[in-house]
């Protein structure tokens, strides 16, 4: 298992730099896809592997091209990618141990595994208002586009649109080819979401994946599976939030099987 993130940004530095010691002290190597130097030399981070990107935005697809590039170019078969502002949490009765959690992940039936499900994905697919604040992150993509695009090559994906949204902050995903589809087919969908935000004067550009994560598993066959194990150990928004949505996690609750 690998792990992945993003780092886009002078703001996003530091919570990156803490959450890249908490997965080196846990003895796993990261990816990271960037558009600013790092320098992590200077700090001995030999576990990283960074994919600089010339762009001076950030948008949330860039997590797929990296996994993307991560499945194409390694023999990694599990990624585990984290929001750069996520930290690694050991306050549980039963510790983290490396070992047993591989071995929990791998005896999972999964293709990708979400912390949480929420709202719905027709709210994805609403068109954005004519007045809309252009300088905040906004969560409305029903561009004409989006739609042609949609309706001609997944002529039923108006019927899925009561689905929930899956939390792209947390995710894990285990490779096989149609998994790698589905990559594929989200990075061309981001596309067309990064060009129309810019055509429509968006700051904040193609922000949201979470609703096309539900839509594009269930149009490719994939199980997208619920799993609280995404967030056992790592607490996302670590200023800002308490685990998803404000749920406390039970401290004492066994995680790992008792024969590994």
């Amino acid at each position: 298992m690998i792990f992945a993130t993003t780092c886009f940004g002078e703001d996003r530095r530091e919570d990156t730099l803490h959450f890249l010691n908490d997965i080196r002290n846990l003895d796993y190597s990261v990816y990271v896809i960037t558009n600013i130097e790092l320098h992590l030399n200077h700090f001995q981070f030999d576990n990283v592997i960074i994919i600089k990107v010339d762009e001076n935005y950030y948008q949330d697809f860039f997590r797929y091209k990296l996994m993307l590039e991560i499945f194409e170019t390694t023999d990694e078969e599990i990624i585990y990618y984290l929001d750069s502002d996520s930290r690694f949490f050991n306050f549980r009765h039963e510790k983290f141990d490396k070992e047993n959690f591989d071995k929990l992940i791998e005896s999972k039936d999964f293709d990708i595994l979400t912390a949480w499900l929420t709202d719905s994905v027709s709210l994805f697919f609403e068109k954005p208002e004519d007045n809309e604040n252009k300088f905040i992150r906004q969560f409305k993509y029903g561009y004409e586009s989006l739609h042609q695009y949609m309706s001609n090559k997944y002529p039923d994906y108006i019927n899925h649109l009561n689905l929930h949204n899956s939390w792209e902050g947390h995710l894990i995903l285990r490779k096989s080819d149609n998994l790698i589809e589905f990559l594929k087919e989200l990075i061309i969908i981001g596309d067309i979401l990064v060009v129309e935000d810019i055509k429509n004067d968006r700051t904040q550009i193609a922000c949201c994946s979470s609703a096309l994560i539900s839509l594009m598993s269930k149009l490719m066959n994939l199980k997208l599976i619920q799993d609280p194990i995404t967030h056992h150990f790592f607490k996302a928004n670590f200023l800002k939030e308490v685990f998803p949505f404000n749920f406390k996690i039970n401290k004492y609750e066994k995680v790992f099987p008792d024969n590994n």
